[in-house]
């Protein structure tokens, strides 16, 4: 017997109007997201964690300590988000759901996305402008 699944998204999501594919299909692009996030946790992040650690700790004596705080903060926020909330959706997903469960798992994993897209918004402006008030690096004795 051969069933496709199909939901359709919200055009919030850069006004894609439907998804449909065959199961096979979106198992495969959700086991390659899967793939993504979890190369992005086990690599990125950590170096990210660390280098906004060394960062507060350089910076802990100056103007500049919030900066690093904020960053790490906002690091701390979106990993919760993404590790808690973001990868059990990505996981019930591709595991296999009744095509009436889809759609609102696509939006709530969109909803989800979002929220961590404003705070990892956050952080690199902060980052922009911790470097741009930053004096240069060839300036210190």
């Amino acid at each position: 017997m051969h069933h496709s699944i199909s939901a359709t998204l919200p055009n919030s999501f850069h006004g894609v109007p439907s998804l449909a594919a065959q199961p096979l299909y979106l198992k495969s692009l959700l086991g390659s997201l899967l793939l993504g996030a979890a190369l992005n946790f086990t690599i990125v992040v950590p170096i990210m964690f660390l280098t906004n650690a060394i960062m507060i700790w350089l910076e802990w004596n100056t103007k500049f300590r919030w900066h690093a705080v904020v960053s790490f903060l906002c690091i701390s926020a979106a990993t919760v988000v993404g590790w808690f909330l973001i990868i059990p959706v990505n996981k019930t997903i591709a595991a296999g759901v009744e095509e009436s469960r889809l759609t609102g798992l696509l939006q709530e994993w969109m909803s989800l996305n979002d929220i961590r897209w404003v705070i990892i918004t956050i952080m690199w402006i902060t980052l922009m402008i911790y470097f741009l008030m930053k004096p240069s690096l060839s300036d210190r004795r």
